[in-house]
């Protein structure tokens, strides 16, 4: 055996030989790897061997077939992992122990793993074990284990995951070739047992022999039936999916192979143990000389690594090799030894299927050559293509794959063979000259040419970005055919303009979703293309420019008229250019919470900030230039007497000056790139100036990480590094996933950053959140006093022109609650009466559509105003399923034209709206004065109420409730005239407010002029108190105490604009009606409008029907 020298450059340390001899199945093998590996190293042999001992037992260093089944090492382990009591071992593997347990919250039993006491819990062990759970809990897929949670009990880590009580395919294979497995594997083959026969599970209503002949071509038995190959296929398509899923998501598992395949009670197989997988988006984890994965089911480029990086591919091949060995009952390759098994996976070629088994179909032979491939290009591309072959087979339709000729082994013997080939190649060139060669070769083009046609199309109906990836791969497949492809790319999406300051810089993108699939490049700046339209979801985008100069940073597609992304691309390494907002409405990201009731500099000028947190590697500069012993660096925060406060920031060991997580000068192994933790505010200024930059005051970390309070990020991909869904901060170069628009890495998570400002007197802020913190938490108005050195506080720096005004003490405030009622002022009241009894003036009611939506449209006159108009969009339920008259939603909605000039709102209040409407109650939309295209509100800002003259904002809410108002006259006095009696129930009126902050004082508004509710219910999504001055005329906390009509409040929990306990608990309070009329769903786990409709069905249209004043909505056919 090759094996390397832990003394050479190859090995670095005995982690790294214990890791490879883990991951060795043959005892003697595992002793030949050490002696070579250890050479004369008596202390590295020893500690190796009780490493080796201790993770595999006793037996460790004995041959399988000489131990005893029911001989299992015992190693003491604790009896409980947090809320998971441990039942017994079920098995182990590369990287830890298995244990069935008991999770008590929730009473169910779950497989636990557990890092190996083995490994020492060193940061690289975690970082690998960390990976795998990770990479395993990216994923959900019914063929793939999911993770249900990860840990650290006495500081071992473990994760919890569903318990398969099912076998492993090798199991399986053992019992189909009829021998009885010697290897050791727990109680796996209890389990195997436990479920009688396991391989009859691969062939439903057929019995499998218990006495499979076991010779080398296969049994007889084997090979009767069509129903295996069938259920083998359906299974292994089912895998393939799977594979696919988890290469979409960016994980790679590299370790395919039938001991990792699970075969569960209900006939599915599960893929496990993710300890080898690799992120796409992270470097090559296999160091020089090491190989991962398992021997006999290695891809060649696992084994040379001389084709490049291995990439999803080499699990196409694994699941290959294993599904070679399901259909043959014999390994693809079956010499003993690791290197002749490696010689034959490079230069050798398995035994063609039906060679072994002449029953064995030929499609199904066909498919599994192509797969297994020596050369990743020869293979299926995508996992994808591999499950549709074993569909077509199962359904016995033609597969895409094509039997290899002898023109096809010619070529793969020329590339194993270059030297031998070189005058056979000029005799097949001489053949192919003939023009016979050209026609079909020119066929070929025209039919691979339609297929690629076809599938696009397919495509443009289905996946957009897949279609836009293949339109791209077949320019330049395809040249003829560009005109065509570019009538294609047209009907993609919309056209966006990519410019970038300075211009010409290369630009990649990939939608927020397949954050870690394929980067598509677009070319040079400035660019013209069409791409997707993804609403609720980011673009990722990279910029390069030169080859040095680079940004990474989100934009999106989704919302209003924006069709151009302007990327500046900083010239300062590691940093990012933040400018002036563009818009109006970005002068307002910087707004949040407790800031609403101060003034927040609109017009910042442009400044720099660093990408990423400041290392461990960087502050390493700090600490060797001797920066603890600098006044410069000191005196102006801390004054003459600097150096007596500076003494006491030593790091843990309390012997030299250092962050607190330190020790002997430097940072903890394997940690250079991780971000500095344990530095107090007065290190984190210390080393601002010694990079001659600035902390970031609070609205330059507030403009920086992209935060609207208004409507912050939801994040759906699991991008952000918080909530304890990793074990440990990360490394940033494993951050670009959580880029922002302006392309700042990780202000949501990893560790909280240090900023300029005071919170309150003696305390400077920490923002962002940690991996600690929970999930809603990262713009929380987080305090520390600055001598405070926590593991999880960091800083990352800033370069702007100093303002003295953003650099004051800025404590959160929030407003003060009424704690009762008080009668609303007749002045108040006045100012919502007008002359009710103006002429309507009503057009007749016409066909449109709204939002795609069939609707009604009428018109009439507003309340006020020579030429005020008010409009009503008015949209029916399904009328085979319910009666009239109809209850009737009046919703809160702005209303403005689409691209094609047709009336619409968005998406997301639209989604609202539609399980309400499906619950068989018509939705009526106004276009409420300064909410509608054709009503424009001047210099009215509804959203913040204290960036105009108050007056401005009072005649704006006032007309907006007048509408209102007359709205509800109109269906009582004059609908009913022009659009039909008794089609509307006007006594079961609701309205419903999507986040509209004047809702509350437009509803007893009504009350309040009509002398009597007129409404049934109300229904707000996303309702809370904003913490903003508003003119007590029209503010909120005015009229909520006398809103008592039956509320229902649904929210999220993790809703940074209306906090739960302060902003949803607290409307809730203000309600002056009794418990059962009022009700609050705030759902966890979500921010703004972002949670599930299903919600909306499930708690908002039960709790509205079940109220007196309304009932359920009638049916058809019913009496009621």
């Amino acid at each position: 055996m090759n094996l390397p020298n832990a003394n050479r450059n190859i090995m670095q340390s005995l982690e790294e030989v214990f890791l490879q001899v883990i991951e060795i199945d043959a005892a003697e093998d595992r002793k030949a790897f050490i002696r070579q590996a250890c050479s004369e190293d008596k202390e590295l042999r020893a500690k190796l061997d009780k490493m080796v001992t201790a993770h595999f037992g006793e037996d460790a260093f004995l041959d399988a077939n000489n131990v005893a089944d029911s001989v299992l090492p015992q190693i003491d382990v604790p009896q409980a992992f947090g809320e998971f009591e441990v039942i017994r071992e079920i098995g182990r593997g590369g990287m830890g122990i298995v244990y069935e347990a008991q999770q008590q919250s929730l009473n169910r039993r779950v497989a636990l793993k557990v890092l190996s006491v083995g490994l020492d819990f060193s940061s690289k062990s975690i970082a690998r074990f960390q990976r795998e759970a990770e990479a395993a809990a990216k994923l959900h897929h019914t063929n793939i284990v999911p993770i249900h949670t990860t840990g650290i009990e006495n500081q071992i880590p473990f994760y919890a995951m569903e318990l398969v009580r099912g076998p492993s395919l090798d199991l399986v294979l053992d019992q189909l070739r009829g021998e009885a497995s010697t290897e050791p594997k727990a109680s796996i083959e209890s389990e195997c047992q436990n479920n009688e026969n396991c391989s009859e599970r691969l062939f439903e209503s057929e019995t499998v022999s218990n006495s499979l002949d076991n010779t080398p071509t296969g049994s007889s038995s084997f090979g009767s039936g069509m129903a295996y190959y069938d259920n083998v296929a359906r299974m292994f398509a089912e895998v393939a999916d799977a594979l696919e899923h988890a290469h979409q998501e960016g994980v790679i598992h590299r370790d395919i192979k039938p001991s990792n395949l699970l075969l569960g009670p209900d006939g599915r197989i599960h893929i496990n143990d993710f300890g080898l997988a690799r992120m796409l988006e992270e470097p090559s984890m296999t160091m020089t000389g090491e190989l991962m994965g398992s021997p006999r089911y290695m891809s060649p480029e696992q084994i040379s690594a001389e084709d490049g990086e291995v990439d999803h591919r080499a699990d196409i091949y694994s699941l290959g090799v294993t599904l070679y060995e399901l259909i043959t009952l014999k390994p693809a390759y079956d010499a003993k030894e690791r290197d002749r098994i490696f010689s034959q996976i490079l230069n050798k070629e398995p035994e063609a299927p039906r060679k072994v088994n002449a029953k064995i179909p030929v499609d199904l032979e066909t498919i599994c050559q192509k797969a297994i491939q020596k050369a990743p290009a020869d293979r299926y591309q995508t996992a994808a293509e591999f499950a549709e072959d074993l569909r077509r087979f199962v359904n016995r339709r033609s597969v895409t794959a094509k039997r290899i000729g002898w023109l096809g082994r010619t070529a793969k013997w020329c590339r194993r063979n270059r030297s031998l080939s070189a005058v056979s190649a000029i005799l097949v060139l001489v053949l192919l000259v003939g023009g016979t060669w050209f026609t079909i070769q020119e066929a070929r083009r025209h039919q691979n040419w339609k297929l690629v046609a076809t599938e696009i199309e397919s495509q443009l109906e289905d996946d957009a970005w897949q279609a836009r990836l293949l339109i791209d791969s077949a320019f330049g497949r395809f040249p003829r055919h560009n005109q065509e492809l570019s009538a294609m790319l047209s009907r993609i999406g919309r056209k966006m303009k990519i410019e970038s300051e300075p211009a010409g810089a290369e630009i990649f993108v990939r939608p927020q979703q397949f954050e870690h699939g394929r980067w598509l490049s677009l070319g040079a700046t400035p660019i013209e293309t069409n791409l997707p339209e993804y609403p609720f979801q980011d673009y990722h985008v990279r910029a390069k420019l030169d080859g040095d100069e680079e940004l990474v940073t989100a934009k999106t597609t989704g919302f209003g008229p924006v069709d151009t992304w302007q990327l500046d691309i900083s010239s300062r390494p590691a940093m990012v250019v933040v400018g002036p907002a563009a818009t109006d409405s970005m002068l307002h990201a910087c707004r949040v919470f407790w800031l609403m009731n101060r003034r927040v500099p609109l017009e910042m000028p442009t400044f720099h900030i660093d990408t990423h947190e400041v290392t461990n590697g960087q502050f390493q500069e700090f600490v060797d230039s001797g920066g603890y012993e600098k006044a410069e660096y000191w005196r102006e925060t801390l004054g003459e007497d600097w150096r007596n406060l500076v003494e006491r920031f030593k790091d843990r060991n309390e012997a030299l000056p250092g962050p607190a997580t330190w020790a002997d000068g430097t940072y903890p192994p394997g940690m250079r790139d991780h971000p500095v933790v344990g530095v107090s505010w007065y290190e984190a200024m210390a080393y601002a100036r010694f990079k001659k930059k600035q902390l970031p005051t609070l609205f330059h970390w507030l403009r920086a990480a992209d935060l609207s309070g208004w409507s912050p990020e939801f994040d759906s991909h699991n991008r952000y590094n918080i909530g304890r869904k990793q074990l440990l901060h990360r490394p940033v170069s494993q951050s670009m996933r959580s880029a922002n628009y302006h392309g700042v890495l990780d202000t949501v998570g990893n560790v909280k950053e240090w900023c300029l400002n005071e919170g309150q007197p003696g305390y400077r802020y920490a923002m962002g959140g940690s991996w600690l913190d929970d999930d809603g938490s990262a713009f929380n108005p987080v305090t520390l006093k600055p001598t405070e050195r926590r593991p999880d506080v960091g800083f990352r720096c800033a370069d702007y022109e100093p303002t003295p005004d953003w650099a004051v003490s800025m404590p959160a405030e929030y407003r003060e609650l009424p704690t009762e009622a008080t009668p609303i002022p007749e002045e108040y009241v006045e100012q919502f009466r007008f002359d009710r009894g103006r002429p309507w003036k009503t057009s007749p009611p016409t066909a449109s559509t709204f939002h795609g939506v069939e609707a009604q449209h009428v018109e009439f006159d507003a309340g006020y105003g020579e030429h005020e108009r008010i409009g009503c969009y008015i949209m029916f339920p399904d009328r085979e399923k319910y009666a009239p008259p109809f209850q009737v939603m009046i919703g809160s909605s702005p209303i403005f034209l689409d691209e094609n000039g047709k009336p619409t709102t968005d998406d997301q209040r639209f989604q609202h709206y539609s399980p309400m409407m499906a619950g068989g109650r018509v939705l009526v939309l106004p276009t409420y004065w300064g909410l509608s295209h054709d009503r424009p509100p001047g210099d009215f800002k509804r959203h913040f109420p204290t960036e105009q003259p108050s007056e401005v904002y009072i005649d704006g809410v006032t007309k907006m409730a007048k509408d209102l108002i007359r709205t509800v006259d109109f269906f009582h006095e004059e609908y009913p005239n022009v659009g039909g009696k008794d089609l509307l129930d006007t006594d079961k009126l609701i309205f419903v407010s999507c986040g509209c902050l004047q809702s509350e004082c437009m509803v007893v508004a009504d009350k309040l002029v009509a002398r009597r509710n007129r409404f049934a219910a109300t229904f707000f999504f996303a309702g809370g108190i904003r913490n903003e001055f508003q003119p007590p005329e029209v503010d909120q906390l005015t009229y909520l105490p006398h809103l008592d009509t039956p509320t229902v409040v649904i929210n999220s929990a993790g809703n940074l604009a209306s906090p739960l306990e302060y902003s949803q608990k607290g409307m809730l309070k203000l309600l002056p009606m009794p418990a059962r009329l009022k009700k609050l769903y705030s759902i966890p786990g979500f921010q703004w409008g972002g949670f599930p409709l299903e919600h909306v069905e499930r708690e908002g249209n039960s709790w509205l029907d079940q109220l007196e004043t309304l009932g359920k909505p009638r049916t058809v056919g019913s009496e009621t």
